[in-house]
């Protein structure tokens, strides 16, 4: 338990449509224009140097709440100033979330020796990613840059190689895996514990690798069917 935590791999692009330049401002605070998602490419006759891979969320940001890309914009004064307003409805995003190998290393434990302010010890995560997922992200800026070349997008400065920072995906999985062998698992192919049988875990923990995927969907389904089996246990007397 604890052990094998898996949290995608994020990178995060900015820029700008020049097809949207100008275009009447809109409220779209609390949610983007437009979202479109491309998935994941597994074609066998594309040559990769890492394992698993990754999908890409595009985000037309539209007009939310400011414009703190200004802070990366040349110019200075009224020019400036339209240069921003005119930028204002254009903005976008690119995300790739990659898969990440589970590791035994990667995982949380209780500190030894810290504790919060109660006095109650608090969680130690030890992460990191390894040469297979670093090589995976400088798959997901070539692809980046396909797009936004296409599109003649104009791009905010970034720095190839970047990270977004664990936990930004907020997709994490592991730690309590389900599997046959309870001496690799935690838990059954029924999200029930090996050791603890009147015991269900049903959310991300479950999973024994992490996908590039958002994983709520997933995490229903397994709980729906592990629901579903404790029920027929039920039916049958077995629990």
């Amino acid at each position: 338990m604890g052990r094998y935590l898996c949290e995608q791999v994020r990178i995060n692009v900015h820029g700008f449509a020049p097809q949207l330049y100008g275009a009447p401002a809109s409220n779209d605070d609390g949610i983007s224009g437009g979202h479109v998602y491309f998935p994941r490419n597994d074609d066998p006759a594309v040559e990769r140097d890492y394992m698993r891979g990754f999908g890409i969320e595009l985000w037309d940001i539209g007009c939310q709440a400011n414009a703190s890309y200004a802070k990366r914009m040349a110019g200075f004064g009224a020019g400036f100033k339209r240069a921003v307003r005119e930028r204002y409805p254009a903005r976008i995003e690119l995300h790739p979330f990659g898969e990440v190998l589970p590791r035994a290393s990667n995982r949380i434990t209780v500190d030894p020796t810290r504790t919060d302010r109660y006095g109650v010890p608090i969680a130690r995560i030890d992460y990191d990613i390894g040469d297979s997922e670093r090589r995976m992200v400088d798959a997901m800026y070539d692809k980046v840059e396909e797009i936004l070349r296409a599109m003649r997008a104009e791009v905010l400065p970034y720095k190839r190689g970047e990270t977004d920072a664990f936990g930004s995906a907020i997709h994490e999985h592991g730690t309590c895996r389900m599997g046959e062998d309870p001496a690799r698992s935690m838990l059954d192919p029924f999200n029930r514990m090996h050791e603890v049988p009147n015991v269900l875990v049903v959310d991300g923990s479950a999973f024994p690798t992490a996908s590039e995927k958002n994983p709520t969907l997933t995490i229903l389904a397994l709980s729906w069917r592990a629901t579903d089996r404790l029920a027929e246990s039920m039916r049958l007397g077995e629990a």
